[in-house]
């Protein structure tokens, strides 16, 4: 009986493309293997790079004098317990940027406690929350091998940003852990409930504890859902968490809005890294830095309306970056890159499982995570050593962006095609 591939048009290739397509499995087979190599080369590197930075790190917080070690957690303290005695906070301090629903949210965490057990609270606190962000994810990441879990997490870890995070008692392990579950939950399938609506309102006010990290992030609840409860729930949460810190007062709401807005207008223009009111005040245009930041974010805005129904991380991804890049952060704010790893990450490891190889996706990666992997301590070292965190790295975070929102657009198209 006569085969009926031999005689069908292309029949005869059949071998030729049988050869083709074991020769491309060798090649991937080879890549990985060599892949393989460099990641056992690198591992001991990642491992002592963690423990370096986060034993460093956990010395500052604890037993360094201040303000060395827990500087910024310092700083929330007295301001959290001036704010309920009624004293000066935003004329007070250079750097009281937090309107008053964050003291609200600080005060069980702070306001109770001498400074010493605070502090130990407040490392014990992050540390326990960083393994929950940790687990969460690797889990998103979707790494199907212990090895590439393993990899991720010491990639993450090893980074500068969730180390010194912890050495300067800053807010951002606890509000974009809380943020990220916030968003996570609303995300579940099925029919919308009160009770579900409620968590992830109460999560996402949390994450508000420092809204220069995660307001951004709102855009999510306002344009992917489609429908206003999450949104109410959040804006009556927060609404009243300022009524109750405004009830501890003797001066209005607006005269302290005020005195907020005019500290905060100083500080953005002379300290920070590698964010848009900066570079402005450095070409001398600090006057625009606030419509400057107001318009990107608008643009971010009308962006994520458009492409609300795009996979969920190439969207944390692009809002996490412009969102950095567009107001007031510093090094330990860099923490809102690592969604970027872990959305290329997704790409990479989806096209892999596919047979084929995103070749971009994984270049963009790699050169996102090396200045991430860099002392930190360079961006204050001078020329030329300063370059690497000032414009190499915001560099990399822009070709991250564009990638990741072409992404967005192809996964919009590919939706809107017949079946």
């Amino acid at each position: 009986m006569t085969d009926r591939r031999a005689s069908e048009p292309g029949g005869a290739a059949a071998p030729g493309r049988n050869f083709a397509k074991e020769g491309w499995r060798i090649y991937v087979r080879a890549h990985l293997s060599l892949g393989s190599s460099v990641v056992r080369i690198a591992l001991p590197a990642l491992v002592g790079f963690v423990l370096f930075r986060f034993g460093y790190e956990l010395w500052r917080m604890l037993n360094a004098p201040s303000p060395l070690g827990g500087n910024d957690l310092y700083s929330r303290y007295g301001e959290t317990h001036r704010w309920f005695a009624d004293l000066l906070v935003y004329t007070h301090s250079r750097h009281a940027g937090y309107p008053p629903a964050s003291y609200a949210l600080l005060w069980p965490l702070l306001g109770w406690l001498p400074w010493t057990l605070a502090r130990w609270l407040w490392t014990g606190l992050n540390l326990g929350v960083l393994g929950l962000l940790m687990r969460s994810m690797v889990r998103q990441s979707g790494a199907g091998t212990r090895g590439q879990q393993v990899l991720l997490v010491l990639v993450l870890l090893a980074a500068y940003p969730l180390p010194v995070t912890l050495g300067n008692g800053q807010l951002g392990i606890l509000t974009l852990t809380a943020m990220l579950a916030g968003v996570f939950l609303l995300e579940r399938g099925g029919a919308p409930r009160w009770r579900r609506d409620l968590v992830v309102a109460a999560l996402l006010v949390f994450a508000l504890l420092k809204p220069s990290l995660t307001a951004p992030f709102l855009l999510l609840v306002v344009f992917r859902p489609r429908r206003l409860r999450p949104t109410v729930f959040v804006v009556l949460g927060y609404a009243a968490l300022t009524w109750l810190a405004m009830a501890f007062r003797s001066r209005t709401l607006f005269v302290e809005f005020a005195a907020l807005v005019d500290v905060s207008s100083q500080v953005v223009v002379r300290t920070g890294h590698a964010h848009l009111p900066l570079w402005l005040a450095t070409l001398g245009l600090g006057a625009w830095n606030g419509l400057a930041s107001l318009l990107v974010l608008l643009g971010l805005a009308f962006w994520v309306a458009r492409n609300r129904s795009a996979g969920l991380w190439p969207m944390l991804a692009v809002i996490a970056i412009v969102g950095r890049l567009a107001s007031y952060h510093g090094v330990y704010d860099d923490s809102l890159i690592l969604l970027a790893i872990v959305a290329l990450f997704r790409i990479a490891r989806d096209a892999a499982r596919s047979g084929e190889r995103d070749v971009v996706a994984e270049l963009v990666l790699l050169l996102v995570c090396v200045p991430l992997l860099l002392p930190v301590t360079m961006a204050t070292r001078g020329l030329p050593w300063s370059l690497v965190h000032h414009v190499l790295a915001p560099i990399t975070w822009l070709m991250a962006a564009a990638y990741l929102a072409r992404h967005c657009s192809r996964e919009k198209v590919r939706t809107m095609l017949p079946a």
